[in-house]
């Protein structure tokens, strides 16, 4: 295998709250991720920086930002199409929470492509059960993972 495809991506929509890529990005990087793909508003965009530096990820971040944070079926299917291209590795991890329920369909539908190219696709879900106003004081503190795929993903080496 080259390079590339050994590497491992996460993918994840991200409001505009940034504890939720923080969690993701918590998550998934014992895994060794090299990429990670955010699927984001113009407005929420500005915190991606943020939530990378405060969970200590210093990988590649892609941006899939949406011109609406409730997009269209055509703005979906786009945005899948453009995202299949980072999609050459072995295994993707899915954030399925965060941002709006469109966000969410769309990295289900990243998720899809990704299947259906032959990748180890392993889909989560993260809960922050604080209060409202304790997770806008504090936007940084991990959430609860909740692995929707097999339970046995692979070790951390």
């Amino acid at each position: 295998m080259t390079t590339e495809q050994r590497q491992r991506v996460l993918i994840s929509p991200m409001g505009l709250r940034p504890g939720v890529l923080y969690s993701a990005l918590l998550t998934a990087d014992p895994y060794r991720v090299k990429r990670c793909l955010v699927i984001c508003s113009a407005e929420s965009a500005d915190s991606v920086a943020a939530a990378c530096q405060a969970a200590g990820y210093s990988g590649e971040v892609v941006l899939i930002q949406l011109a609406d944070p409730f997009p269209s079926v055509d703005e979906i299917n786009g945005r899948a199409a453009e995202a299949a291209h980072y999609l050459d590795t072995e295994v993707v991890y899915v954030n399925i929470t965060g941002g709006t329920t469109l966000m969410g369909v769309l990295a289900e539908r990243i998720a899809s492509e990704a299947r259906r190219r032959h990748r180890t696709v392993r889909r989560f879900a993260l809960v922050d059960r604080r209060p409202q106003s304790e997770q806008e004081a504090d936007p940084f503190h991990l959430g609860e993972t909740y692995w929707l795929d097999d339970t046995e993903h692979e070790e951390q080496s």
